[in-house]
């Protein structure tokens, strides 16, 4: 029977080549299937705009064949569609297309600084999700993030299967001076242990941001990749990612600042958490275990 007009037919690969490995920070299992696929299984098409995007972003030779079929959803009353490859996903709803691999991540228009934090597992941040599109919940959702933390004041966009926290962190005064207050500030201290905490004991990807997710998402960034033992450099380049992202401004000086007063008042990286923020020892090891 000859195909619709709208859909690619990929064939399934052979026995011996389907191991499939699902991109980094997706969430997705990592698979490995052996033997002869079944008959509804030899050809999974790719249809519509999912068809679209998928060819324009390389089809086959960039994101492999496909997995499984398209998968609609609707959320906020739209309708939105998903689809795996074999390295990455597709989506596609309200005339946006958008495509996750690993090595070169979703980007959301509406949060311009959305990213995985540099060097740990399973650690997204952002600035606000205000305003996001319906196509960007099912994102957030697919990613397999499951909490959202948000630690300047308004209030988050509702997202399916995504709980939501508010752990307020102050940003009062100079920046120098706020910056030096992720430190020296009880209440502030008091908010960055339940962040980490909750990072510790989550089973799935977190989701951590402010206004502009670049001073006090920044910081508990930081705080995240010193505890995974990410590297000065690598820390740095992140934080500084911001002004490619979002064109926000950052200033080594300012993080410089918070890290200088977490050496002056606790010392070590492991004080300032336990004594400061409140973490206990099973907590840090737990983090630890967590993002590495």
């Amino acid at each position: 029977m000859t195909q619709p007009s709208d859909e690619l037919v990929l064939p399934a690969a052979s026995p011996l080549s389907r191991r499939v490995v699902l991109g980094g920070g997706l969430g997705l299992a990592v698979s490995a299937l052996v033997g002869a696929p079944r008959a509804a299984e030899a050809a999974v098409p790719v249809v519509g705009r999912i068809k679209q995007t998928y060819l324009a972003a390389g089809g086959k030779a960039v994101l492999g064949a496909p997995l499984k079929r398209e998968v609609k959803r609707r959320i906020s009353s739209r309708n939105t569609y998903a689809q795996q490859f074999q390295r990455g996903t597709v989506w596609w709803g309200s005339g946006v297309g958008a495509v996750d691999r690993p090595a070169e991540r979703v980007r959301l228009s509406t949060a311009r600084n959305f990213r995985p934090v540099l060097g740990v597992r399973d650690l997204w941040r952002t600035d606000d999700l205000d305003g996001c599109s319906a196509l960007e919940k099912r994102i957030v959702s697919d990613l397999g993030i499951e909490s959202m933390v948000a630690m300047n004041s308004g209030s988050d966009p509702s997202i399916p299967g995504v709980k939501r926290y508010q752990y307020r962190i102050s940003n009062a005064g100079t920046y120098d001076e706020f910056y030096r207050g992720y430190v020296t500030r009880a209440a502030s201290r008091e908010s960055v242990g339940r962040v980490l905490r909750l990072v510790a004991r989550s089973k799935a990807p977190v989701l951590i941001h402010c206004a502009g997710g670049k001073d006090r998402t920044g910081w508990l960034s930081e705080l995240a990749q010193r505890v995974a033992g990410v590297a000065q450099e690598q820390r740095d380049a992140d934080y500084l990612a911001t002004k490619a992202y979002s064109g926000g401004h950052v200033d080594l000086a300012w993080l410089g600042a918070a890290r200088d007063q977490l050496t002056r008042d606790y010392g070590t990286l492991e004080r300032y958490l336990t004594e400061g923020c409140d973490l206990s020892t099973d907590d840090l090891a737990r983090l630890r275990t967590r993002l590495v």
